[in-house]
C-alpha cells in the first residue's frame, strides 16, 4: 500500500528495559539508605519493580554485593578512636629510648581446658587414596577448666601461676598477683628492681582497670605503659604465647588440682 516491495526485515529499536532508568536506580537507591538488610524481594514490593530488574539495578547499575558483616569484639567511638592515636603516639615517642624495650615486662591470663580438642587440621593422617577416612572419637572442650597467669619479658618467663579451677581475675586478686610479680622481679631481674626501671604492660581489663588495682600500683611505684582501648595489637600474649601453648597440648589430658599450680607459680627462667 506504501510501495514498500523490499522482503527484508526492518530494523526495529527492540523492547525497551523501562525498568532500569535512572528514576527507578533513585527509588533503590533510597530503599538501601533506610535499611542495606532489604532483600530484592522487599525492595520490589516497595518499589514496585519487577524483582530480576531489582536484582539487575543492584548489581549492574549500582554495582553492589551482600556480604555478611564481620565480628569484631568493640566498635570504637570517635573518642576512643582519638584517645588511641594519642597514646600510640606516646608509645612511639618511648621507643627512641633504647632500654625502653628492654623494661617491659608483659602479662596476661587466659583460660586452659583439661582437654583441648585438636583441631582438624592437626587430626589429618596420611592414607591410601583407596581406603577408608579414618575415625576419631569426637571429644568436647571439658567443663574443668583453669585460668593462666603469666608474665614475661624479653629473656623468658618471670612469674607464672595457675589459679584455682573456675577462679577468675578480679581486682583483689590480680593485687595478690602482682605483689607475687614483684617478688620474682625483684629475685630475677636484679637490674630492673634495683632502680625500679621495669614496666608492666597489660590490657584494658576491668581487674587490671580497677580503682584498687590502680591504687595499690601507686602505692608499689610501679609504673605502666599507655594501653590503647580495644587494642590486641599490644597484648602479645593473646597471639603468640596462648595460640602456641594450645596448640602444643591439643589432644591431651591434664589433671587440674592445686599442685600444679603450686609448682608452676614458683618456677624459675
Amino acid at each position: 500500500m506504501q510501495g514498500n516491495t523490499s522482503c527484508e526485515d526492518l530494523e526495529r529499536p527492540g523492547r525497551q528495559a523501562t525498568a532500569r532508568n535512572l528514576a527507578n536506580v533513585r527509588r533503590v537507591q533510597q530503599v538501601l539508605d533506610q535499611d542495606t538488610q532489604s532483600t530484592v524481594r522487599q525492595i520490589a514490593a516497595e518499589t514496585q519493580i519487577s524483582t530480576g530488574s531489582v536484582h539487575n539495578i543492584l548489581r549492574k547499575d549500582l554495582d553492589l554485593k551482600k556480604k555478611a558483616p564481620k565480628f569484631v569484639l568493640h566498635i570504637l567511638t570517635q573518642e576512643q578512636k582519638e584517645l588511641r592515636v594519642c597514646l600510640c603516639r606516646e608509645n612511639l615517642k618511648e621507643c627512641a629510648d633504647p632500654l625502653f624495650l628492654w623494661q617491659l615486662v608483659t602479662g596476661n591470663e587466659s583460660w586452659f581446658s583439661m582437654l583441648e580438642p585438636e583441631q582438624k587440621q592437626q587430626s589429618l593422617q596420611w592414607v591410601s587414596s583407596k581406603a577408608a577416612r579414618p575415625k576419631k572419637v569426637l571429644r568436647s572442650r571439658q567443663a574443668r577448666k583453669t585460668m593462666m597467669e603469666v608474665f614475661f619479658d624479653d629473656q623468658g618467663i618471670i612469674h607464672l601461676e595457675f589459679l584455682p579451677p573456675k577462679m577468675t581475675v578480679t581486682a583483689a586478686v590480680y593485687i595478690g598477683i602482682l605483689a607475687r610479680l614483684r617478688e620474682a622481679i625483684r629475685r630475677k631481674c636484679p637490674a630492673l628492681w634495683r632502680d625500679n626501671s621495669y614496666r608492666l604492660m597489660h590490657d584494658n581489663a576491668p581487674a587490671h582497670t580497677a580503682v584498687p588495682t590502680f591504687t595499690a600500683m601507686v602505692e608499689t611505684s610501679m609504673k605502666t605503659v599507655n594501653h590503647p582501648p580495644y587494642s590486641p595489637d599490644l597484648a602479645p600474649a593473646d597471639f603468640w604465647l596462648f595460640p602456641y601453648l594450645k596448640s602444643q597440648i591439643r589432644g591431651k589430658i591434664f589433671p587440674l588440682n592445686s599442685s600444679c599450680s603450686a609448682r608452676c607459680s614458683h618456677g624459675d627462667h
